[in-house]
């Protein structure tokens, strides 16, 4: 009996240091004829570890054939929204290629519950289907970067209990399948390359840097005022700590503790409407 219960309290202590893991699935209801994209936890993380700063999900499909509307998202204070297409890249020259963004207002909380799916968001096509249809993979595909339109295309989603980014692949990369799709689109039908992204910062200084105890960043700011997350990342790339300032339109200045922090260098952002702006590199001596 003792040793089944050492058993146990060491499976909980390597269940507890499991990296975060978290999988999409895209699903289609031939009835409704919506299509579905989910996330599948491994992890289950409550407040605030459950709190989500950014997400991307990039399916791609058949040339000619998807084109989103109705879009609908399951979580509440989410919106996902698209963000753009790159149509037959020279790289992947039989697929669309369509990106979705996640939209919040802040650091928002999303169900991760282990091994239980969570709806992210649904859509219809223009048309009754695509021919073929599939979450892109990070990891195999023609037009990862470096490519022929200089984009990050992919998957990501970024939460706290995964200190930055929490996704690590696809349920299923194997296309859908809808053998009465309709014809592809032959009437020259203007959709939009991906939008050009405007800065929405200008004229940033951080210092002292290299510091010992606290930064000061000091920018020019173009976007709407309000109460903006600042991320602070390592070099390998996981979450420290975020911060939460008011930003208003012109030159704003913040002074930011980071006295606990480890020797290194950090990576500071700006979470605006859901976009990671970069602000800049600080280095952290004792």
């Amino acid at each position: 009996m003792a040793r089944i219960i050492y058993a146990l309290i060491i499976l909980i202590i390597s269940q507890t240091n499991l990296p975060a893991q978290v999988k999409f699935l895209l699903d289609y209801n031939a009835r409704t004829r919506e299509y579905t994209v989910s996330m599948m936890p491994e992890r289950t993380w409550t407040s605030p570890k459950n709190k989500t700063a950014t997400g991307q999900v990039t399916l791609k499909a058949t040339a000619g054939q998807f084109f989103v509307k109705d879009i609908y998202s399951h979580v509440e204070k989410t919106d996902w929204i698209p963000s753009g297409r790159v149509n037959t890249p020279i790289e992947s020259p039989r697929y669309d290629y369509i990106f979705f963004r996640l939209k919040t207002p802040g650091l928002t909380e999303i169900p991760y519950r282990a091994f239980r799916p969570t709806k992210l968001f649904t859509f219809t096509l223009e048309a009754n289907c695509a021919r073929e249809v599939m979450l892109v993979s990070n990891t195999e595909d023609a037009f990862l970067p470096p490519n022929s339109k200089s984009i990050n295309i992919g998957n990501s989603i970024g939460a706290l209990g995964a200190n930055g980014e929490a996704y690590i692949g696809n349920i299923s990369d194997l296309p859908i399948f809808c053998p009465y799709a309709d014809p592809p689109v032959t009437d020259n039908k203007v959709i939009a390359e991906t939008p050009e992204v405007v800065s929405l910062i200008d004229k940033t200084l951080l210092y002292p840097n290299p510091t010992v105890n606290e930064v000061q960043i000091t920018l020019n700011w173009l976007g709407t005022k309000g109460t903006k997350e600042i991320l602070a990342y390592n070099t390998a790339g996981e979450l420290v700590r975020f911060f939460q300032q008011d930003f208003n339109s012109g030159t704003n200045s913040f002074v930011l503790d980071i006295s606990d922090f480890d020797n290194g260098i950090y990576n500071f952002q700006v979470v605006d409407d859901q976009q990671s702006l970069t602000l800049g590199k600080v280095i952290k001596v004792q």
